[in-house]
């Protein structure tokens, strides 16, 4: 401010300064509403205080928008924060009202930087840097930083042990946290000075609210133990099973697991792994239509159903028309004169299914391997042009 300005201050007597801060006041309201808001999700961070202040516009050196504060800001600067005419107990009072003012104006962001500047004066009077601890937190809580509302709240009653206001709100701030041991010391601490009847009564609610939550966490623990254990013994019953069958997993287990992962590839069969019922394995399976480029997925295939069943269950003794991709010519498909074939993971040539051969008795082989969880199969129009083809094409 130039030296006029600074001449017109001193003249000013008490009462004219006062006149002019609520003058003042009252005109910057409109200066407020019109600052561009951003969220705050952090919460006030010591390291960054700087850049918030220069942000906040009473404090700002300068308009975002003409380069220049308004003189009637640059005003009430000096009036309400010059640190040569106001100790440092009336600034910290003139940012906690300011930042009162901001909170109510829901402008979180510069009610919190008012807030911290009025920390910062580090004053005597405990009593004013527990409400603006406090007032800190409330702005924090309301924005959903509860950490930071934690925080200032125990800060608050580092300065006034018996605040039963900060333990109330780092009650709220440790139940939104769900930190339960310490929403419950500070509810037994408010209980133990004898608080007001409507304190109580919410003080209560929240030593119910975490002896509820408390008793879910205990149900969730057992129910997740139970499925846990549940899920174990069904991995070891599988296991046994597929080691009773001889069957050979791709790619094998680790070292630690009994099993590998056994989820289909395919998404059409990812919802059907391999399963236990009766001590029997019940696999998904794909079978795959070279001719046509297509592929049947059965998503449950008892391991003791033939190859026979499974094609009748799936044609239904009806022969089916499926076209080639590349002439789009029909071609029949009689499940009576299909061939099922595998490729062996010993010689990669294509090995014959007979009708009357189980899955099981199939998987069982030593030079069948099962992939990614799912048996594969080649089904072709047995003894056609497009099979003999196929199986040179194979090395067979």
């Amino acid at each position: 401010m130039s030296d006029k300005k600074d001449e017109l201050l001193e003249k000013l007597t008490e009462e004219e300064r006062q006149e002019l801060r609520k003058r003042l006041e009252d005109e910057t309201e409109e200066y407020f509403k019109n600052c561009k808001r951003s969220e705050y999700k952090e919460g006030w961070n010591e390291a960054t205080w700087e850049k918030e202040m220069s942000e906040h516009p009473l404090f700002a050196t300068s308009s975002s928008d003409t380069g220049e504060l308004p003189p009637l800001l640059e005003a009430i600067r000096q009036i309400k924060y010059d640190e040569e005419e106001n100790s440092p107990e009336e600034l910290a009072r003139s940012y906690k009202e300011d930042g009162n003012h901001l909170f109510k104006k829901q402008d979180y962001r510069a009610a919190i930087a008012s807030y911290s500047e009025g920390i910062r004066q580090k004053t005597l009077n405990k009593e004013l840097n527990a409400q603006l601890y406090l007032n800190r937190a409330a702005t924090n809580f309301h924005l959903n930083n509860f950490g930071a509302a934690l925080e200032d709240s125990i800060q608050a009653l580092e300065f006034q042990p018996d605040y039963v206001k900060a333990m109330s709100r780092a009650v709220k701030c440790c139940w939104s946290l769900r930190k339960l041991d310490e929403c419950e010391e500070f509810c037994r601490q408010i209980l133990a000075r004898g608080p007001d009847e409507a304190t109580a009564k919410e003080t209560n609610e929240y030593i119910e609210k975490c002896s509820i939550e408390r008793k879910i966490r205990e149900r969730n623990r057992r129910k997740r133990e139970k499925e846990e254990q549940e899920r174990i013994l069904k991995q070891a019953d599988l296991a046994r099973l597929i080691k009773r069958g001889g069957v050979q997993l791709s790619p094998p287990a680790e070292d630690s697991d009994v099993l590998p992962d056994l989820t289909p590839r395919y998404p059409a069969l990812r919802d059907f792994p391999v399963s236990v019922v009766e001590d029997c394995l019940i696999w998904p399976v794909a079978l795959i239509y070279p001719e046509v480029k297509e592929t049947d997925f059965v998503q449950r295939w008892n391991e003791d159903s033939t190859f026979k069943q499974m094609l009748d269950a799936m044609y239904g003794d009806v022969p089916v028309k499926r076209k080639v991709t590349d002439e789009g010519t029909a071609i029949i498909y009689d499940p009576a004169d299909l061939q099922v074939w595998y490729k062996s993971s010993k010689t990669g040539r294509p090995v014959g299914v007979r009708p009357k051969h189980t899955l099981r008795q199939i998987i069982a082989q030593k030079d069948f391997l099962v992939e990614d969880g799912v048996p594969s199969f080649w089904v072709l129009r047995r003894n056609s042009k497009f099979e003999k083809k196929f199986l040179e094409e194979q090395g067979t």
